[in-house]
């Protein structure tokens, strides 16, 4: 939550969840509170039921909130296809995530960190059940192919991404070697992969 005050009131500012819109332009909501709280729909504003909501609190005893329209700090999600995320045009440099993939090393950064840094990413992760090989129906042997080295097309040397990677990623990488088990649990692998590749280059 973000707490302090702003011009149009104070208390803290909490992401909620919309678990049930009821009579009355009221809705009950999921923010963190010992249980979900009924809240009056301002008139400007339309939910529905799972959409993520702003909360301005003001007193927690008793319990004294409202629904704000107002930006949301942090990830904004959203759902979409995988083919439909690689083909944006704010895609950046597209990389799969996969024990198969190649290592991800310091000089093997070095290599991508600018490119990500001018033009952002889009980094796709698999599940325990099922990696990203098994989900794209692609064989595993086919990922851990080498890094781009001098010599190679221009285009590649410059950003440092390998070209015709499978799947229509430019890059399969395994950012957690030496792992010890035959998997890694999604939020581990994405706290690893994306603390990695969000460093700056200088």
């Amino acid at each position: 939550s973000l707490t302090g005050s702003e011009s149009n009131g104070s208390g803290s500012l909490r992401q909620g969840i919309v678990t049930e819109v009821g009579p009355e332009g009221r809705v009950r909501v999921n923010c963190g509170l010992q249980h979900p709280i009924s809240l009056v729909v301002p008139p400007e504003m339309a939910v529905d039921e799972r959409e993520r909501v702003t909360v301005r609190i003001s007193s927690r005893s008793p319990v004294r909130a409202k629904l704000v329209d107002e930006p949301r700090p942090g990830f904004e999600v959203t759902r979409a296809d995988l083919s439909a995320a690689l083909d944006r045009d704010d895609a950046g440099v597209r990389i799969a995530t996969s024990r198969h993939g190649v290592e991800l090393t310091t000089g093997r950064l070095t290599d991508v960190v600018g490119r990500i840094e001018r033009d952002g990413m889009t980094v796709a992760f698999g599940s325990p059940g099922r990696g990203l090989p098994a989900i794209l129906d692609l064989p595993a042997d086919s990922l851990a192919r080498s890094w781009p080295v001098d010599g190679e097309d221009e285009a590649d040397a410059e950003s440092g991404v390998e070209s015709g990677a499978p799947g229509r990623f430019d890059l399969w990488v395994n950012a957690v070697p030496n792992q010890g088990s035959g998997v890694v649990r999604t939020e581990e692998a994405m706290f690893a992969a994306l603390g990695c590749l969000n460093l700056k280059e200088k």
